[in-house]
């Protein structure tokens, strides 16, 4: 965390490597780095609704501050318990992102996202379009349209490139 009394911030996260069930590596440090290290919540949820998912990543990829956590409701719903923690964190405070990639994150058929495929784009669907209400000076119909589209197009992709991996 930072020392400096200008930054409190609620988290810090950084770049996960993606790996198959077999521990290869498929993509090597994904995720979003932003500009000049922290995050603000209008910028994040501009972003999640622009690329229609989870600009942070899972919650492995976070340290999360105990002051911050303590005054959220935690990990709750089903796919988006990230996204809905990453921003009830950012209301408390900025996050700041670590350009060392820390963590990997495993997918496979066996993985949880790879099972809930078919109810991901309804969530994601359903997230953006209330973020566009509760922030509509953060998120543009532009956006809203890039989002909406890479939201349906995200999980079929996922699904095809852990087949295409299994078989190799």
């Amino acid at each position: 965390m930072l020392a400096s009394d200008k930054y409190n911030p609620s988290f810090c996260f950084s770049s996960r490597s993606i790996v198959d069930e077999a521990s290869r590596e498929v993509i090597h440090s994904r995720g979003w780095t932003p500009a000049n290290g922290i995050c603000e919540l209008d910028e994040v949820v501009a972003k999640i609704v622009r690329m229609g998912g989870n600009p942070i990543g899972e919650p492995v990829v976070g340290l999360i501050a105990a002051q911050a956590i303590r005054q959220t409701n935690g990990f709750a719903g089903q796919y988006l318990i990230d996204l809905s923690m990453w921003i009830e964190l950012l209301k408390i405070g900025p996050a700041v992102h670590t350009n060392h990639t820390l963590m990997s994150f495993r997918v496979g058929k066996s993985s949880w996202s790879f099972k809930l495929k078919e109810s991901q784009t309804a969530e994601v669907l359903t997230l953006i379009r209330s973020l566009e209400v509760a922030f509509p000076k953060a998120v543009s119909k532009y956006d809203l349209l890039i989002g909406t589209v890479l939201a349906y197009i995200k999980p079929k992709l996922r699904i095809a490139l852990i087949k295409l991996r299994a078989k190799n």
